[in-house]
């Protein structure tokens, strides 16, 4: 078991890497360009951004249509990334961007939970005790922690393969057992892109955003931040209390050392479309590759890094995009906007996944 002194370290390696970029700026409210959602939640803050309109952007209707712990995202368009206004964001990694998205899509409703993990037949790999800073909860409708790149798309593949679908990847190289620190050197996804997969997936960063705005261009779901403290430590937020688990509402007292926990999947407040825990809880994965450099302002149409090709050796110290902020991270990390990243080959505590399937 690892000292608290080691702990703390690799939680303060973490929350480095993840503030890396950050700059704190005013905030603001930016106008929705496409169909309001239907149904409002938060306090729906206003203030310093008034008549600064984010880039004209069509979004479709916004209605709930979820079954089975699946939600369907139609396809549309829609504004990515946060004006120069909002309170803490990345100055460089998060331009304002016109993204398009030509196919519809399925969503996980929640975060892979502890319970669907241990169905598909493998090793629950959470932590959820010890002396860490963080712990993932010990519930089986707790979300799965501590997996790499590797454990969520080979978990990927046997949900495909149970359900008669083709796998999206074919991994090759492989050392360690998924749930315990699977790690391969290379990988190739099935089809010329990895929107034609018809199997599950991890979603890219734009399917993740465009699924966690649900038609809104606050810095949440539930509206923009209610600014009750800076962007460079951990404070009580209204607007975050409805619906994220953050580090505000996560913190308890361990053994003499400050922890932080994730929760239960789908306790607080959805998004329009259906989704839960969008922000905050599980650190989630995806897809895309992370340049920490942002993706520029020219429009983009159907954008994601290709998996790579099985002949290519894969890079697992590779840096892969990671959203949702996570239970012990500061307001501003549970933003929409907000990206961080992780290597392939790393596992930690509170870092999870949810899956995605194009619709066919």
């Amino acid at each position: 078991m690892a000292s608290t002194t080691d702990a703390c370290v690799r939680a303060s390696a973490l929350v480095l890497l993840l503030v890396s970029g950050l700059a704190t700026a005013a905030a603001c409210r930016r106008e929705a360009n496409g169909t309001p959602a239907p149904r409002t939640i938060g306090l729906g803050v206003s203030d310093g951004c008034e008549g600064k309109r984010s880039p004209e952007c069509k979004h479709p209707a916004v209605m709930e249509r979820c079954q089975d712990g699946w939600c369907f995202i139609p396809k549309g368009c829609f504004v990515m990334g946060s004006p120069e206004c909002e309170w803490g964001r990345g100055r460089d990694s998060e331009p304002e961007n016109e993204t398009t998205l030509t196919h519809d899509f399925w969503m996980q409703q929640t975060e892979v939970t502890q319970a669907q993990w241990t169905g598909a037949g493998l090793p629950n790999p959470s932590v959820t005790s010890g002396d860490g800073v963080v712990l993932d909860c010990a519930d089986s409708s707790c979300p799965v922690g501590n997996t790499t790149w590797f454990d969520a798309v080979a978990y990927a593949n046997r949900l495909s393969d149970s359900k008669g679908l083709t796998a999206c990847y074919a991994l090759g190289g492989c050392t360690g057992e998924v749930g315990a620190g699977l790690v391969c050197t290379s990988v190739a996804q099935v089809g010329p892109s990895v929107y034609d997969c018809p199997g599950y997936r991890l979603p890219t960063e734009a399917e993740w955003e465009y699924a966690a705005r649900a038609g809104t261009q606050t810095a949440t779901y539930a509206g923009d931040l209610s600014l009750s403290g800076d962007s460079s430590r951990c404070a009580d937020d209204p607007t975050l209390n409805l619906i994220a688990w953050y580090c505000w509402n996560t913190r308890v007292w361990v053994g003499g050392v400050d922890t932080y926990s994730t929760h239960p999947v789908a306790k607080l407040e959805r998004n329009q479309w259906g989704l839960y825990d969008m922000s905050g809880n599980a650190a989630e994965r995806t897809s895309d590759i992370s340049n920490g450099a942002g993706y520029g302002k020219v429009p983009r149409v159907d954008p994601g890094h290709a998996v790579g090709p099985a002949s290519t050796a894969v890079d697992t110290f590779q840096a892969g995009a990671v959203r949702g902020g996570s239970a012990f991270l500061f307001p501003v990390f549970a933003r929409s906007a907000y990206a961080s990243s992780r290597a392939r080959h790393e596992r930690w505590q509170g870092l999870g996944f949810r899956l995605a399937r194009t619709a066919k």
